[in-house]
């Protein structure tokens, strides 16, 4: 369970890594902390932040590098995706080993275990991924303003949407 998770995870020998890809970035370490900087459990309609470590390989040249994540219920349906190149303005350059941080300023979903697949590319293509690298788990709701706590029966997302009457 996400809540038996104390800290960032190691991916180095993780049983999800890709054996065909060897590039020269490697995704090392993951990291999911909610708005009250608790691991690895978070609130719905709260912040959430998903931080990947990465290592680059001895002599590799300096490259621009993109990140993505995506996010799977339970039962592997893939529920979003979060990649680097599609919000990040300009590349991600990395010449050495280090970390990135994607921010979602309000977790639009339903309580539940969620499972990470991490992954990046360079320059030469495909250079790293790990699947199911690690799960998180939603508890909870601050998404409605009622406080109400919708069935996960009734979809895995959170949608802010507002109703009024036509006369």
């Amino acid at each position: 369970r996400a809540a038996a998770h104390a800290g960032a995870v190691s991916l180095r020998e993780h049983r999800g890594r890709t054996k065909m890809h060897g590039g020269a970035v490697q995704v090392a370490s993951l990291l999911v902390a909610g708005g009250d900087g608790v691991t690895w459990v978070v609130t719905a309609g709260e912040p959430i932040s998903v931080t990947i470590g990465y290592e680059v390989r001895a002599g590799a040249a300096e490259q621009d590098v993109s990140f993505a994540f995506t996010i799977s219920n339970i039962h592997n349906h893939r529920l979003a995706c979060c990649r680097s190149h599609d919000t990040f303005l300009d590349p991600i350059r990395v010449k050495g080993s280090g970390m990135v941080t994607c921010h979602i300023p309000r977790l639009p979903l339903v309580p539940g275990v969620y499972k990470l697949s991490i992954g990046c590319t360079t320059e030469a293509g495909y250079s790293d991924g790990v699947y199911d690298a690690g799960t998180f788990e939603v508890v909870g709701t601050k998404f409605y303003a009622s406080g109400t706590v919708p069935h996960s029966s009734h979809g895995p997302m959170l949608l802010d949407h507002s109703w009024r009457v036509n006369e």
